[in-house]
């Protein structure tokens, strides 16, 4: 909500930073000037083969992932509860 109204809070600045750099990528590209701090994205959108290269050679974090033992799986009963709503929606039963 407060990037919609923009007003800046702890929550939403960082947000408005990425936005920011953003546009700026965006004016970059298009008036081809040589942004130094993204120009590795700047040459991934002009030649996409070059994303390979870059995921080839990063970690792989998630292929290691734990293996989680099976465990039984318990049912959870379901509970019924008779409460009065104060004939909140019309069911007045006097």
């Amino acid at each position: 909500m407060s990037l919609e109204l923009g007003i800046p809070t702890a929550a939403s600045v960082p947000h408005s930073v990425l936005n920011g750099f953003k546009n700026l990528v965006g004016i970059a590209i298009a008036i081809y000037y040589p942004l130094k701090q993204a120009q590795t994205l700047i040459d991934v959108i002009k030649d996409p083969s070059k994303l390979a290269a870059l995921q080839s050679s990063a970690p792989a974090t998630a292929t290691a992932a734990p293996q989680e033992t099976s465990k039984p799986v318990e049912e959870e009963k379901e509970i019924e509860v008779d409460e009065d709503l104060g004939g909140m929606f019309g069911d007045e039963d006097y």
